[in-house]
């Protein structure tokens, strides 16, 4: 069996078997008893467990909130605390408020340690924090089920992420990607790192944002990604512009489930 708490099923009960369903169920426990006496422990331990504690609080919110707020998929900009703040952030996160739901990830690399702070992105509410060890970081390179990253990418049911930096710490794209999450980078502005970053994130983008002023060397230079590039429109125009290359990188999502 497989808990998937951002899916709703309607489950019409008691139609597939209508009358003979009250001694069907008899006979059969009768039989799941006696081939696997465990089974009853092990149900009773698996709806007791934390998760699915955490499970059934976070459902249990999302239906009281469905009531006044609508439900809006995410979007997950992703900040590097050591590089300059994105200039388009504030604009991207208002500007498309009524189509999506804006968190931010913030990681900032002290020493020995990675902090993750994540945030809702209209109201600077604080969601989440993971510390990462510098071993940690390490192996959340490989974006394995269980790494904090993808963790909280699969948690907070993150539809797009949208990295404005490339963290030196662990290989983002590649958790992303790891959970099959449609993934949108922006290019930096120093055009000196452009070979550097077109060559990172071929394999790994759905989209390229970049600045007018880069758009053509970029296609001149890696004509493959000539297809994912998306040219950043005048202030104005931001959130439409915005709103549609998520439709679209969502639309074009991985085929595989997310776990």
């Amino acid at each position: 069996h497989v808990v998937d708490d951002a899916t709703l099923v309607v489950h019409t009960g008691s139609v597939s078997f209508a009358e003979e369903k009250p001694a069907l169920l008899v006979a059969n426990r009768a039989t799941l008893d006696a081939r696997f006496p465990e089974y009853t422990e092990l149900i009773e331990a698996f709806v007791a467990s934390s998760e699915m504690a955490i499970v059934r609080a976070r459902v249990a919110e999302t239906f009281a909130r469905m009531g006044t707020t609508p439900i809006l998929p995410r979007v997950l900009h992703v900040i590097d605390e050591s590089a300059d703040e994105p200039v388009l952030l504030n604009d991207l996160v208002d500007q498309v408020s009524d189509r999506y739901e804006s968190l931010v990830l913030r990681i900032a690399t002290t020493g020995p340690s990675t902090l993750l702070t994540l945030t809702r992105g209209a109201t600077g509410e604080e969601l989440d924090r993971v510390r990462l060890s510098s071993d940690a970081a390490t192996n959340a390179r490989h974006a394995t089920d269980h790494d904090a990253v993808g963790g909280l990418i699969a948690h907070h049911a993150i539809e797009v992420v949208h990295a404005h930096h490339r963290p030196a710490a662990f290989d983002l794209l590649a958790i992303a990607v790891g959970e099959r999450v449609p993934v949108i980078a922006s290019l930096a502005h120093d055009d000196t790192t452009l070979d550097d970053q077109t060559t990172d994130v071929t394999s790994n983008v759905d989209a390229l944002v970049v600045e007018r002023a880069l758009a053509e060397a970029v296609r001149l230079q890696s004509p493959i990604l000539d297809r994912t590039v998306s040219v950043v429109p005048e202030p104005s125009d931001v959130g439409a512009w915005y709103a549609q290359l998520c439709d679209e990188v969502r639309r074009g999502r991985r085929a595989l489930p997310r776990r």
